[in-house]
C-alpha cells in the first residue's frame, strides 16, 4: 500500500545523506554556518568592535563583541580563516542537488527562519521542529516523497503552512556566554534573541514563529529560565519531545540540523491535536489528519506498525483529556482512511 507516499530514487536518498553528513559537520566546525560580518566603531577614540547579522524577523542586528584588543582581533582572524563562506557554499550546492534529484526541501524564507533559530542554540538544548515543516522534513529523513491523490503534497504543506513551529522543554537551558565565546561555537549570543511566543518575518509577514512548549499545568505565556524568552504553552506538545532524532532542512540556498519528531509519535500528536476543539486556530486543519494518515501508511508498509500502536497506547493512558481528543481524531482519520483501521488493532 503506497497511495499517501512514493520512494525517493535511490540517487537522492544518497544526495541527503551526503547534505546530512555535511551539515553534521559544519556544525561541528568553528563558527558553525555564521552568516555575519564585523566592523569597528569609534567611541571617544576608543575602537569597539561590532558584528551584525540579519535575525528570523528580518531586522538587521548589531551585537557588541568586545573592545578592540588581542583577544577580539583573534576572533575576528580566525573567523576570516575558518572559510565560513566556502562551507556554505558547498552545503548549498548540495542543497540544490538534492531538490533537483526529487528530495522536497523547503521554501527559502521558511528556511532561513529555521536556520536562525538554529543559529541561537535552540535545537542544541532540545527544541524540537514540529508542524508541517517537521513532516515535510521527515520525508525527505525517510527517502519518501509525501502524495495525495498521485500528486506531491510536501511542497503544499510547507507552502502554505504560516507558522513554523519549535517545541522546546519546559525547562530551557541554553548557555548564555559572552559574543566571543558563543560566536566561536557557532551560536549567536542568546541574549540578543529578541524573540517572544510570536514573531513575524518582515520580509514574509504572512510567516510567523511559534516557540512553544508544554502546559506544564499553566496557561498563557511562560518565561524561559532567566533568559526572557516568551514559550506558549500548548497541550500535547510533550509527546514530540520524546525519542527526537537528528534531521537536515534544506532549501536552495542552504541546509542545517535540526530535530525531528519520531514518526509515531508526530502522527499520534497530530490525531489528538486534531481531536481537541481547544487548539489554537491555525494548529488544527484536515492537514493533521493526511500527515498522520501518511505517516502510519508508512509505518505500515515497514512493518512498524507496533511502534506506533505502543505510541498511541501510551497516549491514552495520558488521561482523560488525551483519550477522549485521540478518539475523536481516530474517528475522523478512518472517515477519510477506511483502510488504516487496522492499525489500531
Amino acid at each position: 500500500m503506497h497511495s499517501l507516499s512514493t520512494d525517493l530514487s535511490l540517487g537522492a536518498q544518497t544526495s541527503y545523506a551526503e547534505l546530512l553528513d555535511m551539515a553534521r559537520g559544519v556544525e561541528l566546525a568553528k563558527f558553525g554556518s555564521l552568516r555575519c560580518s564585523f566592523h569597528r566603531r569609534q567611541i571617544k577614540c576608543k575602537t569597539y568592535v561590532y558584528f551584525n547579522y540579519r535575525d528570523v524577523d528580518g531586522h538587521g542586528r548589531s551585537v557588541y563583541v568586545g573592545p578592540e584588543g588581542e583577544r577580539v582581533q583573534r576572533l575576528v582572524n580566525e573567523f576570516q580563516q575558518c572559510q565560513v563562506a566556502e562551507r556554505l557554499t558547498a552545503l548549498s550546492q548540495r542543497a540544490q542537488a538534492c531538490m533537483a534529484l526529487g528530495c522536497n526541501g523547503l521554501p527559502t524564507k521558511h528556511f532561513r527562519s529555521i536556520q536562525k533559530l538554529a543559529g541561537y542554540g535552540f535545537f542544541r538544548a532540545g527544541g524540537v521542529l514540529v508542524g508541517s515543516h517537521a513532516f515535510v522534513a521527515m520525508g525527505d529523513m525517510l527517502g519518501l516523497r509525501w502524495m495525495d491523490r498521485g500528486n506531491a503534497m510536501s511542497a503544499d504543506f510547507a507552502r502554505i503552512e504560516t507558522c513554523i513551529s519549535i517545541a522546546l522543554p519546559l525547562e530551557l537551558e541554553i548557555p548564555a556566554h559572552d559574543a566571543i565565546t558563543s560566536l566561536q561555537a557557532g551560536l549567536l549570543p542568546i541574549r540578543a534573541f529578541g524573540g517572544g511566543a510570536q514573531r513575524l518575518d518582515l520580509k514574509a509577514p504572512e510567516l510567523r514563529v511559534q516557540l512553544v512548549t508544554p502546559t506544564g499545568g499553566r496557561d498563557g505565556v511562560s518565561q524561559a529560565s532567566t533568559l526572557g524568552i516568551e514559550l506558549k504553552p500548548v497541550k500535547f506538545i510533550a509527546l514530540l519531545l520524546e525519542d527526537a532524532s537528528h534531521g537536515v532542512v534544506f532549501a536552495k540556498s542552504g541546509a542545517c540540523m535540526v530535530n525531528l519528531p519520531d514518526p509515531a509519535r508526530l502522527a499520534v500528536h497530530n490525531l489528538v491535536a486534531f481531536g481537541d476543539t481547544q487548539i489554537p486556530e491555525g494548529m488544527r486543519s484536515i492537514g493533521l489528519l493526511e500527515q498522520a494518515a501518511a505517516l502510519i501508511e508508512w509505518q505500515m508498509n515497514q512493518q512498524r506498525i507496533e511502534l506506533f500502536r505502543a505510541v498511541w497506547t501510551n497516549a491514552l493512558a495520558r488521561g482523560p483529556d488525551w483519550r477522549e481528543s485521540a478518539g475523536r481524531g481516530r474517528h475522523s482519520l478512518l472517515k477519510r482512511h477506511p483502510a488504516l483501521a487496522a492499525s489500531f488493532e
